[in-house]
């Protein structure tokens, strides 16, 4: 496969491997194409993080729209007048 480069590409390229961090640039590719590669897996993971996390609010914007008295375990206090729910810590 031939791959014309531009001019600043060549540049790039001709520079890390004077540089002396690779040795040709075949070198240099692979870790460019490594880096894309790494990029475009976090940027997958992201969108399924996007998405649980939208999940997330929405069971989150479900639950605080539900009415106190259909809270499982809420009491309701007479003298604060309104609904309490007690969480308890795990030990």
């Amino acid at each position: 496969m031939t791959i014309d480069l531009k001019p600043e590409q060549q540049r790039a390229i001709d520079l890390a491997v004077r540089s002396g961090a690779y040795q040709n640039p075949g070198e240099v590719l692979d870790q460019a194409f490594a880096i894309i590669r790494e990029q475009l897996d976090l940027e997958d993971w992201m969108l399924e993080q996007r998405e649980s996390n939208a999940a997330h609010i929405e069971k989150g914007f479900a639950q605080a729209e539900t009415p106190a008295t259909e809270i499982a375990g809420a009491t309701k206090d007479e003298n604060a007048g309104g609904y309490f729910l007690q969480i308890k810590h795990p030990q």
